[in-house]
């Protein structure tokens, strides 16, 4: 069977004010739900207020939600870090999550130890965009 080729988007945001475990659940579920309503699938990452997501689907309902995460006044510096087309690399989540605050990088996984030390910085994903793509793979396998 062939794998569903669709779009996809990455992009980094800061959130204005760091947020509480609560506010997080509430923004995931709210993104899982809408994800789900418009076929979307992703991965999004929060560390101290920066948020770093990948989204995937069609290319309409994709420019629909960016246009919306863009004049979301909970944050600013939205900067879209790649666009793309290939396969579905999230099938299976509407919106993957993880908290990296308090996520400790295991020394054995070779080359995760560096990613994990890369701000979620627009201006060093403009210059490294596929370490964006590769810091979201990481926890591709972790199910949250």
């Amino acid at each position: 069977m062939e794998a569903e080729l669709v779009h996809s988007i990455v992009y980094r945001s800061t959130a204005i004010r760091p947020l509480l475990d609560g506010e997080l659940l509430w923004l995931l579920n709210q993104a899982r739900a809408e994800n789900r309503r418009l076929g979307l699938t992703g991965m999004l990452l929060y560390r101290d207020g920066q948020f770093l997501q990948l989204l995937e689907g069609g290319l309409r309902e994709l420019e629909l939600i960016y246009g919306r995460i863009e004049r979301d006044p909970r944050h600013v510096r939205v900067t879209l870090i790649r666009t793309d087309f290939g396969p579905r690399l999230f099938p299976n989540w509407t919106m993957g999550f993880k908290n990296l605050r308090d996520w400790r990088v295991n020394d054995s996984a070779i080359g995760v130890t560096d990613l994990m030390s890369v701000p979620f910085d627009a201006s060093y994903f403009g210059e490294n965009p596929g370490k964006a793509l590769a810091i979201l793979l990481c926890f591709r396998g972790l199910e949250t």
